[in-house]
């Protein structure tokens, strides 16, 4: 994967923090020496050797469901990567050295990298690492004016790696999970359905996507599928021949308008639009029994594997 920064050129790392605040989340710079910018150095080297960057990542999709650990990237030029557009964009931070104080408050972290050519990349890491340390529990001692002394603060601590990577063109995940969270994926998809549902109407001649609006409205599930459908570059190619027999194959009940258009009838919703996901499938291997699944995690192509 082409990734616009040069890894073995790193002039200038730089060390922030997002907090949240009374009125919603503050991010801040902190002022660090150089043996945490070094301890930054390793976390993304750590994070890309865990990322295949010789080959394509597989798209991110909305409507999968990722382990712990599973690569993948998206564009940082799709609708709702915006909160992460505002972050690569944003070229100066308030410096606050005492913004790790309270450990609680923080959402997560990040370091912004800087190469020979001045291309910036950022490692971004979910605050649910932070380590809170409890002094009656763990017992931490420090050497102070020269006397063992019981450590009664929280204690921050740097992770092995980032969750992912946001470079000029893309987002290189690598947790998934944390990625989610800090990017506020499902709120921005809920946020930017409607637009995307225009989109699809556009593209897709067979489907009604209107009929499906407010039920997407009120299920994040369903919004989560639609941004699925709508980064589908196969979507435009749906059959309506083929979406009708595959409907009454898995059970899906749709209406048929007079111009042609597809939509499920009301309790449908969710199933029509996994199916067009390639979620839903029938099997049939015990004679009289037909049985459904849905599929959360799915990978899979146009041919079978050799």
């Amino acid at each position: 994967m082409n990734v616009p920064f040069n890894f073995n050129q790193i002039q200038a790392v730089e060390f922030f923090v997002c907090r949240d605040g009374a009125e919603g989340e503050e991010y801040w710079q902190v002022p660090v020496d150089d043996d945490v910018q070094e301890a930054l150095r390793e976390m993304l080297a750590a994070t890309v050797n865990q990322l295949p960057l010789d080959q394509d990542l597989p798209q991110f999709e909305p409507g999968e469901k990722y382990g712990a650990i599973e690569p993948s990237a998206i564009s940082l030029e799709v609708d709702y990567m915006e909160k992460l557009r505002l972050i690569y964009e944003t070229d100066h931070f308030d410096t606050n050295a005492e913004a790790l104080a309270e450990t609680a408050q923080l959402a997560f972290y990040f370091s912004i990298f800087h190469d020979n050519e001045d291309r910036k990349l950022i490692g971004v890491r979910r605050a649910a690492q932070f380590k809170g340390t409890v002094r009656a529990r763990n017992r931490l001692v420090s050497m102070i004016d020269d006397t063992l002394t019981l450590i009664d603060r929280d204690v921050f601590k740097l992770d092995q790696d980032f969750d992912y990577l946001i470079s000029e063109t893309d987002v290189l995940i690598l947790r998934p999970s944390g990625f989610e969270y800090t990017a506020a994926v499902e709120g921005a998809i809920s946020e930017h359905a409607d637009e995307m549902i225009d989109g699809l109407n556009d593209s897709v001649a067979c489907v009604d996507f209107d009929s499906l609006r407010d039920y997407v409205a009120t299920h994040r599930r369903a919004a989560r599928l639609i941004a699925s459908l709508h980064a589908r570059a196969d979507i435009t190619h749906t059959s309506a021949k083929l979406l009708k027999r595959g409907c009454k194959m898995n059970q899906i009940a749709v209406t048929v308008a007079d111009d042609g258009r597809i939509s499920p009838n009301e309790g449908n919703e969710m199933a029509f639009l996994e199916y067009l996901d390639r979620r839903r499938y029938p099997y049939n291997l015990v004679d009289g029994e037909q049985e459904y699944y849905v599929a959360s995690s799915r990978h899979g192509g146009t041919a079978p594997p050799a």
